[in-house]
C-alpha cells in the first residue's frame, strides 16, 4: 500500500510512473531483489533532497522500514521508526497503526516477546490491525520453539477472522468451500478470508516439525486450502494441499484415497490456474503418491514427463524433483503395504474429534470475551467428512 501510495504522488521527475510502477508489480509479484534495489535508491534520494511533503516523507520511510524487514534488517528499521513516530503524530490513525505494526515485528524479529506482546496488548490497534499483529506474535513464539503457545495464538487469531466472517470452527467441519460461501456474511472482505487462510497454514508450517501434533497437521492443512480456495488464491491453495498430501500420508491414510485427492483437485487446480511454476512440484509429489499404490509404471511415466524441466528449474526446485525422484526408488526396493480404507477412514474421523477437543481446551486456557469453541461432533445425521457423500450413521460411522 505505501508503494503505490507513492506512486500516486511522486513527482514524476523524481520517480517516473513508467519506471516504478512495473517495479512495484514485481515487488507484489515476489520477483527479483533488484527491483526492491531500485525502488529503495529512488525513496533513499527522494527523502535525502528533504522537500518531501510530511505524509510522502512518512509513507516513504515506511515502505523503506518494509523492504528492511523483508530482509530482517533489524536496526534500520529500529533506527527509522523514531521518525516515523514523529511524523506519524502529525498524520492521524493510517499512519499511527502502521508504526505500531512496525515496532511489534521490530521486537518479534529481536526475539524480544514481552515487548511484543506488551505492544499488541496494550497498543492502540484497530480490530483489523490488532488480528495482523497476533498472527505476528503467534510466528515469533513459533520462532521461540513456543510451539504450543504459537498454536495457541494462531487458533485464537483464526476464531477472530471466523467471528468477522460470520462463521465459527463447527460451521466449517466437513463443508466445501461453496457451502462456505453461502454461510459467510454478504460484506465479507477477501484479505480477512485470505488471512484466516493464513493463519491454518502457520499452524501447518509449526505442527508438521512436530509429531505430536500431526493431527493438527493435517486439519489446519484442510482448512488453509479450503480458504485459499475461498480467496481464489490459487498457488497458496496448492501448497495447502500438498501439506495435505503429506500430513495424510504421515498419519497413516490410505494411499489409493489420496491419489482420489490429487487427481480430483491438485491436478486440475494447477491446469486451470495455468501455474506453470506447480505443474513440477505437484505433478512429482502424484508420482510418489503413485508409488505408495503399487503403481510404479504411472510413476515412472509422470517422472519421465518431468525430466525436460530439470535443468531450467531454481535450484530448490532441482532439489525438490530429486528427492521425489528418491523416494518413488525407495518405495519401489520396500513396497509399501496398503492400509485398509475402513480402518483409515474411522481413525481419520477420531483423529479430528480429538484435534477439536484439544483447540477447544487450547482456547479455553486464555483469557476472552466471546463464548468458547465447543467440541466439534459429527451428527449421525450429518454428511460423513471422510468425503463419501453418504450420511456419516451410514458410513464411518455405521459401527459405532
Amino acid at each position: 500500500s505505501s508503494v503505490n501510495f507513492l506512486l500516486s504522488f511522486f513527482p514524476i521527475e523524481r520517480a517516473p510512473r513508467a519506471i516504478l510502477a512495473p517495479l512495484a508489480l514485481s515487488i507484489k509479484s515476489g520477483q527479483v531483489q533488484g527491483t526492491i534495489d531500485e525502488i529503495r535508491g529512488h525513496l533513499e534520494a527522494a527523502l535525502n533532497e528533504g522537500t518531501l511533503s510530511v505524509e510522502i516523507q512518512f509513507w516513504a520511510l515506511d515502505t523503506l522500514a518494509f523492504f528492511d524487514i523483508e530482509i530482517r534488517s533489524v536496526e534500520n528499521v529500529a533506527r527509522r521508526l523514531p521518525e516515523m513516530k514523529s511524523l506519524a503524530d502529525q498524520l492521524g490513525d493510517d499512519a499511527t497503526q502502521s508504526v505500531l505494526h512496525k515496532q511489534v515485528l521490530v521486537a518479534c524479529l529481536r526475539g524480544d516477546l514481552a515487548t511484543a506482546r506488551h505492544f499488541v496488548v496494550a497498543g492502540s490497534a484497530t480490530p483489523k490491525e490488532s488480528r495482523i499483529l497476533k498472527y505476528h506474535l503467534a510466528q515469533a513464539e513459533a520462532e521461540a520453539g513456543n510451539v504450543r503457545d504459537a498454536i495457541t495464538q494462531f487458533l485464537s487469531t483464526a476464531e477472530e477472522y471466523l467471528s468477522e466472517l460470520g462463521l465459527t470452527q463447527t460451521l466449517v467441519f466437513g463443508r466445501e468451500p461453496a457451502e462456505l460461501q453461502m454461510l459467510m456474511r454478504d460484506d465479507v472482505d477477501i484479505e480477512d478470508i485470505r488471512h484466516l487462510a493464513d493463519c491454518y497454514y502457520a499452524i501447518v508450517l509449526v505442527a508438521r516439525e512436530h509429531p505430536e501434533y500431526k493431527n493438527d497437521w493435517l486439519l489446519s492443512a484442510l482448512w488453509s486450502m479450503t480458504f485459499y480456495d475461498l480467496a481464489h488464491a490459487s498457488r497458496s491453495l496448492l501448497r495447502a494441499g500438498q501439506e495435505v498430501v503429506d500430513a495424510r500420508l504421515a498419519c497413516g491414510h490410505d494411499p489409493c484415497a489420496i491419489r482420489t485427492f490429487v487427481e480430483q483437485s491438485l491436478l486440475p487446480t494447477v491446469e486451470r490456474a495455468r501455474l506453470s511454476d506447480m505443474v513440477v512440484p505437484i505433478r512429482s509429489q502424484y508420482a510418489v503418491i503413485c508409488a505408495y499404490c503399487d503403481d510404479f509404471h504411472t510413476a515412472d511415466s509422470v517422472l519421465e514427463a518431468l525430466d525436460p524441466y530439470l535443468d531450467g528449474l531454481p535450484t530448490e526446485g532441482r532439489a525438490e524433483l530429486q528427492n521425489q525422484q528418491r523416494l518413488v526408488e525407495q518405495l519401489r526396493l520396500r513396497r509399501p503395504p496398503i492400509v485398509r480404507e475402513s480402518t483409515d477412514q474411522r481413525e481419520w474421523i477420531e483423529a479430528q474429534n480429538q484435534l477439536a477437543e484439544r483447540q477447544r481446551v487450547a482456547l479455553d486456557r486464555r483469557p476472552r470475551t466471546t463464548q468458547p469453541v465447543s467440541a466439534i461432533k459429527v451428527g449421525r445425521n450429518e454428511r460423513c467428512p471422510c468425503g463419501s457423500g453418504k450420511k456419516y450413521k451410514k458410513c464411518c460411522g455405521a459401527s459405532r
